[in-house]
């Protein structure tokens, strides 16, 4: 491509995977491989529009993707105006643009939006079972004004005054001689000399002429269109769109739209009611919503940058609650360009990735950095990356990054033993997380996972981990049927006491068959010392009726063992 591409998408496009690139009045359709698969050209307005945003959805639900397009430019209007005295008159505007573009197979539809296209989302946001096209949008301005006035002027005019000033340490024959106008003072008996000081003053004058000014101008706008493409909901906004995304905020009908705008972030109803407004430390310019700890309600996580005030220039990504509590931030030492998230069936996979610089970070969704790279093409270092995006092209299970850096197109695959490790490592927290939640199954069910994946790549540390956590998941085991033992074994000593002793024995065949399984030998010594006592009650005999004494033993029974080993280890 000869221009910039100006922005990318990766994923589903008629049920295969596609990457489209626009660069210039070009949209581009390319196969996993980098191949060009189609190409259309777009009638722009302006020549300096540009899209921006590249969003997949199919509209008409004939099974036939259509390629929705945002653009956005910057463009001065100069404004007719009656002459008017002592009037502000708004003579000129810079002002941002911007168009939804619909490509249908062939068939490419212009929509205006009249303002910088941020975000395109395709969701049914009012719950009458119908999906609308949703364009937020917004732009910087300056607005510019001039006033024919009285325009006062300022004329400074000079002349010069003499003083004396003591001319130095001379006596009465040398003061004549040591300056032009150095003369004796009799009276004082000393040498002075004649200086001239200029003397300023202005004169301030009024007369009609143009009085200039200039104000900075925001805007946003909120459209939905149907999806014949008719206008449903149109609103305008003077607070300025940088970012947005849609969710249910309340689980609802209606769904809520999370503006990020200059240092705020706003929760806006549909018809633009601000129900909340939110802090944030710089201009948000991309947000996204996600449940980070797994409570079931939406959190928010953004990236920003900060344009005025002592720490300007500050670039970073920021989590906060649906209530405005920040839950973490990262800083880093560039802009960000673009940030991606990454998300999977399984949360704990979820992951950020931002170009920031000549890096590429990758964090949980908790906001740690799992690992950051080093952006290159052969020995050069790329770091004017402009557009990423994360997507499993070769259907191996790992994600390969894409990105944009001048006019080049460039598709990564991340190292295996590092997505080897990572997977991993999320296993392992998430049996963890199971473990401490008391879901044992689970846990081992994770733990096997992150095992053998360790195992395979040789990381001893790993294998260590999961070990030690198995043996607390063991340990766990035995206190739990500990405590079912004991529960039965009472309630035999309940229905003992009561002279109950066909229940209390079939309690107490229970209570020792577990404290068998665990090798609890404390446990099966007191249930044989009941059911001798129990077996005398019932005045039976030990070939017909009693439960034969078990022989207890100190370590850990076969039926824990295997069914650990079954859910667990694998060749350890």
């Amino acid at each position: 491509m000869e221009d910039d591409i100006t922005a990318i998408y990766a994923g589903s496009l008629n049920d295969g995977v596609s990457i489209i690139t626009a660069s210039s009045n070009g949209v581009y359709i390319i196969d996993p491989s980098g191949n060009l698969i189609k190409e259309y050209s777009i009638n722009f307005e302006d020549n300096s529009e540009r899209i921006h945003l590249i969003r997949v959805f199919d509209l008409d639900g004939d099974d036939r993707d259509e390629i929705l397009l945002g653009s956005g430019w910057m463009k001065t209007v100069d404004v007719e105006y009656e002459y008017v005295e002592e009037v502000d008159l708004l003579y000129r505007k810079h002002e941002g643009d911007g168009n939804l573009y619909i490509i249908d197979d062939d068939e490419i539809e212009s929509i205006e939006i009249d303002n910088w296209v941020r975000e395109i989302e395709f969701t049914d946001i009012d719950g009458d079972g119908e999906k609308e096209i949703i364009v937020v949008s917004g732009s910087y301005g300056r607005n510019f004004y001039k006033k024919y006035t009285d325009i006062p002027y300022v004329v400074e005019y000079c002349w010069y005054e003499n003083y004396t000033k003591y001319a130095g340490d001379y006596n009465e024959t040398e003061c004549n001689d040591s300056c032009p106008t150095c003369f004796w003072d009799y009276e004082n008996d000393r040498c002075l000399k004649i200086v001239q000081k200029e003397v300023c003053d202005t004169n301030i004058t009024t007369r009609k002429g143009w009085n200039f000014t200039e104000y900075p101008s925001r805007s946003g706008s909120l459209k939905i269109f149907d999806k014949d493409y008719n206008i449903k909901v149109e609103n305008e906004s003077d607070r300025l769109f940088l970012s947005a995304t849609i969710c249910n905020l309340y689980h609802d009908l209606d769904s809520e739209f999370i503006i990020g705008s200059e240092g705020k972030i706003h929760i806006i109803s549909q018809d633009l009611v601000i129900l909340h407004e939110y802090s944030a430390p710089g201009d948000i310019e991309r947000i996204f919503s996600v449940d980070v700890d797994d409570d079931g309600n939406y959190d928010f996580i953004f990236s920003f940058l900060v344009t005025e005030g002592v720490t300007t220039g500050v670039s970073g990504i920021m989590a906060i609650d649906m209530e405005g509590n920040e839950i973490w931030q990262e800083t880093f030492d560039e802009e960000i360009s673009d940030v991606v998230l990454e998300l999977h069936n399984e949360s704990v996979f979820n992951k950020i990735i931002v170009a920031s610089g000549e890096l590429l970070y990758f964090l949980d969704i908790h906001g740690n950095i799992l690992r950051d790279s080093t952006l290159r093409d052969g020995y050069k270092k790329l770091n004017n990356v402009r557009n990423i995006n994360s997507i499993d092209v070769d259907d191996d299970g790992y994600n390969e990054i894409i990105l944009s850096c001048g006019n080049a197109l460039y598709l990564y695959a991340l190292p295996s033993e590092f997505t080897s490790r990572e997977n991993a490592d999320r296993f392992y927290e998430l049996a963890e997380d199971y473990y401490n939640s008391e879901d044992i199954k689970n846990a081992l069910l994770y733990l096997n996972k992150s095992m053998q994946i360790y195992m395979e790549i040789e990381d001893d540390e790993g294998v260590k981990r999961c070990k030690e956590l198995l043996d607390r998941i063991q340990s766990k085991i035995i206190e739990e049927k500990k405590e079912e033992g004991d529960s039965h074994y009472s309630k035999a000593l309940i229905h003992y006491a009561h002279g109950e002793y066909e229940s209390a024995k079939m309690e107490l065949e229970t209570a020792r068959e577990i404290y068998y399984g665990i090798g609890y030998s404390d446990g099966v010594l007191r249930c044989n010392a009941l059911m001798k006592k129990i077996n005398e009650k019932l005045k039976t005999t030990t070939t017909t009726t009693t439960i034969s004494e078990v022989t207890t033993s100190t370590t850990t029974s076969t039926t824990l063992q295997s069914m650990i080993n079954s859910s667990v280890i694998k060749n350890v």
